[in-house]
């Protein structure tokens, strides 16, 4: 028996519907789900019931223990004022199989509610839902019969039905105003960071077991010293410290090390670093991976972090400009060049000068 939880991801359920599917080719399983699709169709009267769905489901939920698979029937006549009341199902007798006795539910309602239920049971079998095995159905939904939002939602929010799965139906069915697909696709998202959140929490926390202390240097006890006369408000502006060196030489793992909560920021191939995320009471610290010398240098405001703050992604309009105040806020950064020298950068040698601290490696930074 598998077990299932409707707590799993999507991701999940992936893995979960390939092994069903395989598990459904069996000659055995395949033989007997097509059997019971054969008898519905044997047993129903096309004259009573024009529409028809069988849909057979994996019983995943543990509480079904002993039980592979279940049947969802549907059967429905249209109902119209000319044709007066609907009309009802067979005799029990004939409902039997393999003597057992199937969960009967009659619609007895009138008018449009009696229509609205019989297109919801019809939509039951038809969505592909978790677990969902084989379908026959002379119903098409979208065309026979169109499902209202509420109930798509509905079973999305239960999770029977991925999002994906979601989306398709308010589509096919013409019942999304824009904002039910814009919500599904938000949580999905949300579900998938939080599930890479989980997993990069796990691999810093094996890698900090296994990490290897690392050297001290004088630059950094320096720019430490600095930070702190900075956030005593001592000095209004905050020097960056510049770790330089060759690939490999653990230059990243170091700066993560020098502050226990930082903001990690990509500087490749950018004009502007782009500190969306950053919050100056979570992180205390902001690392700047791949750092060029030309992006600081067209930046000196931002990376001086004085007491007037700064103002980024800025425009002719300035609709989506933000402003940050980064006073004290400890700025690092990684790169595999930096200028050695006034004749590298003649002309903005003295800013660098006044503004950098520069830890050069020569050797790995930490200790064997």
């Amino acid at each position: 028996m598998i077990e299932y939880s409707k707590k799993t991801t999507h991701v999940d359920d992936d893995i979960l519907m390939d092994e069903l599917f395989q598990l459904g080719q069996h000659p055995r399983v395949e033989a007997a789900i097509i059997a019971f699709h054969k008898w519905v169709d044997k047993t129903r009267s096309v004259q009573t019931f024009a529409h028809c769905s069988v849909r057979t489901e994996w019983s995943l939920n543990s509480e079904m223990d002993g039980v592979w698979v279940h049947h969802h029937v549907t059967q429905s006549s249209p109902i119209t004022t000319s044709r007066g009341p609907p009309l009802f199902a067979p005799s029990f007798e004939k409902w039997m199989y393999k003597n057992k006795m199937f969960n009967l539910i009659f619609n007895a309602a009138r008018g449009r509610h009696s229509s609205r239920a019989t297109i919801r049971l019809h939509a039951y079998c038809l969505f592909a839902k978790r677990g969902a095995s084989l379908l026959t159905s002379n119903v098409s939904l979208g065309k026979d019969f169109v499902v209202d939002s509420g109930y798509v939602l509905e079973q999305w929010k239960v999770r029977k039905i991925s999002h994906g799965e979601a989306i398709k139906q308010l589509l096919l069915n013409r019942c999304d105003n824009g904002r039910f697909t814009q919500m599904i696709e938000r949580v999905s998202r949300l579900e998938r960071e939080g599930r890479q959140q989980v997993e990069q929490v796990a691999l810093k926390t094996n890698i900090a077991l296994a990490a290897k202390p690392f050297k001290s240097y004088p630059e950094v006890n320096l720019f430490k010293a600095r930070m702190i006369r900075a956030i005593r408000r001592i000095e209004d502006r905050s020097p960056c410290l510049i770790i330089v060196g060759p690939s490999m030489y653990g230059k990243s793992a170091f700066a993560r090390s020098i502050y226990t909560n930082p903001h990690v920021v990509s500087c490749q191939g950018i004009t502007e670093p782009n500190l969306s995320g950053l919050d100056a009471e979570k992180h205390n610290c902001v690392i700047l991976e791949e750092l060029d010398v030309d992006v600081m240098t067209t930046n000196k405001e931002l990376f001086q972090r004085n007491s007037n703050g700064v103002r980024l992604k800025q425009s002719k309009t300035g609709m989506f400009s933000e402003w940050y105040y980064l006073h004290g806020m400890p700025f690092v950064g990684t790169t595999n060049h930096w200028p050695a020298s006034r004749a590298e950068s003649s002309l903005h040698w003295d800013w660098l000068e006044a503004n950098v601290i520069v830890l050069r490696l020569t050797e790995k930074t930490w200790i064997e």
